[in-house]
């Protein structure tokens, strides 16, 4: 009789702990991922708790099975994402810290408001944590770089670096970005001026952004030169006006530490799979929508304008790591028909593996060795025009 007790006992708590185990991924998709239209594996989710209810009524040999397979299924996946997690970390797979930034940086807690509708959003000040496992810290101004005065130094020539996460840049430490790199080139070769390479790269922005960041923004800092890092993977897109219109809202930081990396990355294999069945091809990767082109040519209009206003030159690098990258030479019309100047990164990258120049495997950031090539290419083309000789330099 206690022997019956004890085995009801044991399976109402296996089936209790296989119900919580669904309800907490049923939890996940809907809080973070609703706004993503995955509702789908939220209904999967919930079909599997009503599943672990019914179970109740099953016999008892059918319930110990049910448990039994239940329980195996979840330690299966569990030590499978232990095994994932430590092939893309290693043993920094343990630092919760760490693990916990490997996340999106609109849910990083490390963004607020900008006070500039068109910026939307910018860093925090004086931050110091990680971000998608790297040092990540900010400056009193919320530069993820040194501190610099705004008022700009004697004998000082200025560079500001605009940008998303390439540039920020994500997964990288900042001494290895490649605008520290140039500051570091120019200031060993030329020691009678100092090189400031000021960086106001943020993840997620976009080419409006951009356009917002250097009027309220660098413009402050009196620069002599703007160095624009063009991501080729969204910079192009055109972003609803609302979005510019209201103050941004951040959104709540997540925990990626108590999430599994391994079901995460198999539910967005399904995904692409299920756009792909559907939409019956991607979209053209060649060319531009004419709303896509007018948008690129109306800001870097207005980009021109600041340029030749103030009489600031403006160097566009478009910044990839796979090559040949797409549509290249049409972002490169864009850019020289409005009179700026235009690198090709790509072209560095030639012959390359691809996988051999991201922050991990799942993540396709440029990570060090790419911002390697991206600060010697770009070194090399300002070196080509006569830079810092034949560009302004003014104390005055």
């Amino acid at each position: 009789m206690r022997a019956n007790k004890f085995a009801n006992f044991v399976l109402i708590g296996g089936l209790l702990f296989f119900g919580m185990i669904l309800a907490y991924a049923f939890d996940r998709i809907i809080y973070y991922d609703l706004n993503q239209k995955r509702f789908f594996f939220a209904v999967i989710s919930f079909v599997g708790i009503v599943i672990c209810l019914l179970a109740f009524k099953l016999r008892q040999d059918y319930k110990i099975n049910f448990v039994l397979t239940g329980l195996s299924i979840v330690f299966a996946v569990f030590f499978a994402d232990i095994l994932f997690r430590f092939y893309l970390f290693g043993w920094d797979s343990f630092s919760i810290e760490k693990v916990n930034s490997v996340h999106d940086i609109g849910i990083s807690g490390f963004v607020q408001p900008s006070p500039y509708l068109e910026i939307a959003y910018e860093l925090k000040p004086n931050l110091s944590g990680y971000f998608k496992m790297a040092r990540f810290e900010t400056n009193s101004q919320g530069l993820r770089d040194k501190e610099y005065s705004i008022v700009k130094p004697n004998n000082t020539f200025r560079v500001a670096v605009i940008g998303d996460s390439f540039t920020m840049p994500a997964g990288v430490n900042i001494e290895m970005a490649y605008h520290t790199l140039l500051e570091e080139k120019f200031n060993q070769e030329q020691k009678d001026i100092s090189f400031e390479f000021i960086n106001f790269g943020v993840a997620g922005y976009n080419l409006r952004q951009y356009l917002g960041v250097i009027q309220y923004k660098a413009l402050k800092y009196d620069p002599q030169l703007i160095l624009i890092g063009f991501c080729p993977y969204n910079d192009y897109q055109v972003y609803p006006d609302k979005l510019f219109k209201k103050q941004y809202k951040p959104k709540i930081k997540t925990y990626p530490f108590f999430e599994s990396f391994l079901i995460k990355e198999a539910l967005k294999k399904v995904k692409l799979k299920w756009k792909k069945f559907f939409k019956k091809g991607d979209k053209d990767k060649e060319n531009f929508s004419e709303k896509e082109e007018q948008h690129m040519k109306r800001i870097f209009s207005k980009i021109e304008t600041i340029s030749k206003e103030k009489n600031i030159p403006v160097v566009v690098a478009y910044l990839s790591n796979e090559n040949p990258a797409p549509r290249t030479q049409l972002v490169k019309r864009i850019v020289t028909e409005k009179g700026l100047h235009f690198i090709d990164v790509t072209t560095s990258f030639h012959g390359t593996n691809v996988s051999d120049y991201k922050i991990y495997a799942i993540d396709s950031h440029p990570n060090e060795k790419a911002n390697k090539i991206f600060a010697d290419t770009i070194y090399n083309y300002l070196k080509n025009m006569g830079f810092p000789n034949s560009y302004r330099f003014d104390d005055s």
